[in-house]
């Protein structure tokens, strides 16, 4: 039972991971890419901080460096990283299935990247497995289709 249940949840992720590049695309049209970025991000705010109001004791950060990750966390992984990806997605020829692509690719050139920048951390054999599939699951998701 639990398997099938993983199973059907990960579609569930998958299709609304997905579907979310597509909404970023038809809602460009109609917002500038950055205000769209924030709107986006306010929303989602407003719900994380009346869950976290309910089920949590400690909302919010209490010490200078917590509330110092959180500015750069925020400024970074969040607000600069959606609002190139929103104002790439708005230029012409950038197709949602591109943008998608190019995200999903995080994993593996951070991986790529991360052995120029740490050379001592090490890939095993299993892990440099991965990043060829990785690899070779972009090149096909991206390939153009015959007609």
């Amino acid at each position: 039972m639990t398997r099938y249940r993983d199973a059907l949840l990960f579609c569930v992720l998958a299709t609304a991971w997905g579907s979310a590049f597509v909404a970023i695309k038809a809602g460009l049209a109609h917002f500038p890419p950055v205000f769209f970025a924030a709107l986006r991000y306010d929303v989602a705010a407003v719900l994380m901080f009346a869950y976290v109001g309910v089920t949590a004791d400690r909302w919010r950060p209490r010490t200078r460096r917590e509330w110092l990750t959180v500015a750069v966390g925020g400024l970074l992984l969040i607000a600069a990283y959606h609002a190139f990806l929103f104002a790439g997605e708005a230029r012409p020829g950038v197709t949602s299935a591109a943008a998608a692509v190019v995200v999903s690719l995080s994993p593996v050139i951070t991986t790529g990247f991360g052995r120029f920048v740490l050379p001592d951390d090490r890939l095993t054999p299993l892990g440099v497995l991965g990043l060829c599939c990785g690899l070779v699951a972009s090149s096909f998701s991206s390939s153009p289709r015959p007609s």
